[in-house]
Order: structure tokens, then sequence, then C-alpha cells
């Protein structure tokens, strides 16, 4: 065998070796970017979507296959959020070992980013396809483009930042809404009406969200609403989204369960604070929610 040859067999071998490798890598980077998120308890989407559907009565395949549409797009978004975010977080002091390998596994996370879109999209085509309802796969992409412009500039655009995860968050809850695209006006769609409600709760969370990071995007010089307005001002914005989502809820769903997000109105917003404010919101948030679910059950919306 010539040198040439030889070369071009030991090439072809280290290509083999490292394909799987970078398969591998993807793998990781998937699994450790959601986990981290179901650590930090921000994977609310998924809980969601699975009530919604069973609340709207659709059959348990629907319900599996929406989950699964679900979890792609979830995995999708926080990826996304964490490759756009690499070189902030790879200075951060505390920073996570999961950093680190996606910083030099690069790559691998943009093999796992178009692999995931992929699947999603077709996914999403297919099911519309066989089901007649394209509600999942409007939701789904048109979730992962706000997320990706969230994730690429919009997050350190003040006000921007807010109102885009309240475009996203009502995206997410499309993923559950039953019946093709309408032809109808879309307030005569329950689930629809109940996107729109679940979006104000998302965007009223964001604004907890900049405020928790408030110390840490001031130091990096990431302009959020906290940072530019202040975290004050980003508070108030706060509880006139809990009480947004509670007048929407009430006079836009028909809902009266969801005038309970009037109750996080009073919380203390600081950034000592915003992280029981969270979990206290979390709490009022899943009451109101049980009970929106239930009204939409009883179909009383």
């Amino acid at each position: 065998m010539s040198q040439v040859e030889v070369e071009a067999a030991n090439g072809t071998d280290g290509a083999r070796a490292a394909r799987p490798g970078l398969l591998r890598a993807s793998l990781r980077i998937i699994v450790e970017s959601f986990a981290y998120r179901l650590k930090m308890r921000e994977a609310n989407n998924l809980p969601v979507v699975i009530s919604l559907a069973i609340a709207s009565h659709l059959p348990l395949l629907d319900v599996i296959s929406r989950t699964l549409m679900a979890i792609v797009l979830n995995v999708l978004v926080y990826l996304t959020n964490d490759y756009c975010d690499i070189e902030i977080d790879i200075d951060e002091r505390e920073q996570r070992p999961q950093v680190a390998f996606l910083a030099a596994h690069r790559g691998a996370a943009r093999i796992a980013l178009w692999a995931l879109t992929l699947l999603m999209v077709g996914g999403g085509a297919i099911y519309g396809r066989l089901d007649g309802s394209w509600w999942p796969l409007v939701g789904a992409v048109a979730g992962a483009l706000v997320v990706w412009a969230y994730s690429a500039g919009l997050k350190r655009v003040p006000l921007m930042d807010i109102l885009s995860m309240t475009v996203a968050g009502a995206c997410g809850a499309l993923l559950a809404v039953r019946g093709a695209t309408p032809r109808a006006a879309w307030y005569q769609s329950p689930g629809l009406r109940v996107a729109g409600f679940l979006g104000l709760v998302c965007g009223s969370f964001n604004a907890l969200q900049v405020v928790r990071d408030h110390d840490v995007d001031k130091r990096l010089g990431v302009r959020t609403s906290a940072v530019v307005f202040g975290w004050s001002a980003t508070g108030w914005i706060f509880r006139l989204l809990v009480l947004l989502s509670a007048a929407y809820g009430y006079f836009i769903a028909h809902s009266y369960a969801a005038l309970l997000m009037a109750a996080a109105a009073p919380l203390a917003v600081r950034p000592g604070s915003a992280a029981r404010a969270w979990d206290i919101t979390r709490i009022i948030g899943a009451l109101a929610w049980v009970g929106v679910l239930v009204e939409l059950f009883l179909n009383r919306l």
C-alpha cells in the first residue's frame, strides 16, 4: 500500500472515530442543558402543555405526541440560549462545568441545534398532516424563532426581553391547542384565549427573572430591563403583568380562577428577594392554572 493510501486510510479511520465522539458530545450537551433547567425549576412548559391538552379533551395519542413536541421545543430553546450565552457564561465566577464543555464543543452544539430543529419541524409537519391540527407546528416554529431572537439580542434590549418571553409563552401553549388553523376569530377558541393568558403569566415570570439576575447582569454589562430601568421599576412591570393576566383571564378567557394572579401583585420584588417572590408566584400561578384547567375541562370557558 502506498503512503498516500495509508494516509487516506488513517484519515478515514480518524473521521469514523471522531464521528461517534461528536455525536456523544452533542447528546451530552442536550441532556446537560435540559437537566440544568429542570434543576433551576425553569422547565414550566412541559406540565403546561400536558395539562392543557388533557383539559382540552384531546385523545391520549394526541397528548403523547404533543408532549414529545414540547420536550423537543424545550430542549431546543434552552440549548439555543446556552449557545448564545457561551461568552458571557464562561466568564462567570461560579461557572457551571457544562459551560466549559459547551465552549469546547461548539461544533457538537451546532449539530444538536440543527438536529432538534429538524426533529421539531418534521414531527410537527407529520402530525399536522395526519391529524389535521397545525397549531403545534405553528406554536413550535414561532416559539423557537422568538426565543432565538431573544437569545441572540432581544434579551439585552429593555422591555423587549420581557415582551419576547410573553410572546414565547403564548406560542408554547399553542402546542396543546386543538383543531386546525382557525377560520374563525381567535377569541372563539377557548384554547387560544388560554394561550394569551399564559403568555402574560410567562412575561411576569421573566420580569422576576431579570430582577433576580440584576446584580450579575449589571456586572457583565447585560442591558436588561432591570439593569436599565432599575429593579424597582421592573418590579412594577411585574405587578402590571400579573394584574393584566388576571384581567385578561377574567374578561377575555372568561375564567374566574385567573383572578388569583392578582394575589402576586403585592409581593416585594428586589434582587435579594426575587427568588422568594418567584416561588410564591409559582404557587399562585399553579393554583390559578389548575382552576383555569378545571373550567376548561368543564366547558366553562
